[in-house]
This record gives C-alpha cells, sequence and structure tokens, in this order.
C-alpha cells in the first residue's frame, strides 16, 4: 500500500480506524472462565465505551439461560427493533428518524451489520458525512461481513487498511471529544501542540505506539 506523507496530513480517520481494532483478540471474545454477572458489566462497559465489539460482548454472555444472557438479549431485541425503525424512516425520509435511532442507543448497542444499510440511506438521502461515520463504523464492527468489500467501495478512497491495531483509549478531551488535531500530529511526527485539555496524556504516547507499529509492517510508508 502506498501512501504519501501529504496523504498522512489529511487522515485522522485513517488513524482512527488503524487504532480502534484488532492486534489483539476481539474484545468481544467470551472469557470461558468469567461469571455471567462478570461478562455483562464487561459488555456494558464496552458499550459505554461505544467499543466496536459491544455489541458482539451483548451477545457472547454466557450460559445462555442465565438471567444475565436473558436480560442482554431481550435489550437487543428491543434495540434492533428502534434501530430498525429509524433505518426505515431515513430511507422514506420520514422525520424524526433521529430520534428512533437514539432511543436504540439508550437500550443496547447496535449490530455492526445494519451500519450498512444505515449508511446507504444516509448516502441515498444526500447525508453524505452521517453516510461515512456509518459506513466506518460497520468496516470496524463487521470486518468478516459478505459486504465488506462493497462498503470500501462505496466509502471510496480514504484508504486501503493494511493493518489494525487496537489502544485502550483514543486521544480525546475530558467532555469526550476526539482530538483530530493530535491524531493528526501523530501520523506526521509532529508536537501535537497544547494538550492540557486532554483527558489521558498517556493515550498520545499509546497512540504514536500504534502508528510506529502499524507503519513498520506497512510498505511505502516513511516518516
Amino acid at each position: 500500500m502506498q501512501v504519501s506523507r501529504r496523504s498522512l496530513a489529511s487522515l485522522p480517520v485513517l488513524l482512527t480506524l488503524t487504532l480502534a481494532a484488532c492486534g489483539q483478540a476481539p474484545a468481544g471474545a467470551p472469557d470461558a472462565g468469567a461469571s455471567s454477572h462478570a461478562q455483562w458489566a464487561r459488555a456494558q462497559d464496552l458499550w459505554r465505551r461505544r467499543h466496536p465489539d459491544a455489541y458482539a460482548a451483548w451477545r457472547a454472555i454466557g450460559p445462555p439461560t442465565s438471567p444475565d444472557a436473558r436480560a442482554a438479549r431481550a435489550r437487543l431485541a428491543d434495540a434492533d427493533r428502534w434501530y430498525r425503525e429509524g433505518i426505515r424512516r431515513v430511507r422514506q425520509g420520514e422525520p424524526d428518524a433521529t430520534g428512533a435511532i437514539q432511543e436504540g442507543s439508550r437500550i443496547a448497542p447496535m449490530d455492526p451489520e445494519l451500519y450498512l444499510p444505515l449508511a446507504r440511506a444516509c448516502r441515498d438521502r444526500g447525508a453524505v458525512l452521517r453516510a461515512a461515520e456509518f459506513y466506518k463504523k460497520f468496516m470496524l464492527g463487521a470486518p468478516t461481513s459478505a459486504d465488506w468489500p462493497a462498503a470500501r467501495r462505496e466509502l471510496g478512497p480514504v484508504a486501503v487498511i493494511g493493518e489494525l491495531n487496537f489502544v485502550d483509549v483514543l486521544p480525546k478531551t475530558r467532555s469526550g471529544k476526539i482530538m483530530r488535531r493530535v491524531l493528526r500530529a501523530v501520523t506526521v511526527d509532529t508536537d501535537p501542540g497544547d494538550i492540557s485539555t486532554i483527558e489521558d496524556e498517556g493515550s498520545v504516547e499509546e497512540a504514536r505506539e500504534a502508528w510506529r507499529e502499524m507503519k513498520s509492517g506497512i510498505r511505502g510508508i516513511t516518516s
């Protein structure tokens, strides 16, 4: 994969994709030794952090007959109805589509597979930026989907993902806003400037390390 320094300067989105997944066992992989209550707590934590593996973690809670597993499945099903209704409203151009999706998001994480029809619906309604956001969520959350190559083509030539790596946290402010300026500085190896509002200063170095590891394994990326 050939990626120029110039293109890297405008790709905070690429770093978000490359830092958000893989390089480890999926965060949603069940821990056979954990109690259903511990699995449930962990799944909810992933959901609160909007981790791509949150849905898988909810689905993986076991044993299936435990109260925690039943509660998770019930909430996933309830949320799924709201998410699908929101997608339908977007497709039809009906009002309050966002409200339906937000209602689902208050109940349980979305099945990553649903991000693709949502992205396409937004694209068809002219909401290009929102469509790009949902395409990326689909690609991160459903990397083994048969629709992944089509989604990649539809998203457009942002960058071909050569390798993905996990970090525990992305650089963000204490209010939760991702600091894209800092991510851009990481990709071009420059000083990120004032980071007095950052939530965790260690996240910058962690992002740099993940970026260095990724670059070392991909041809065509130079410092």
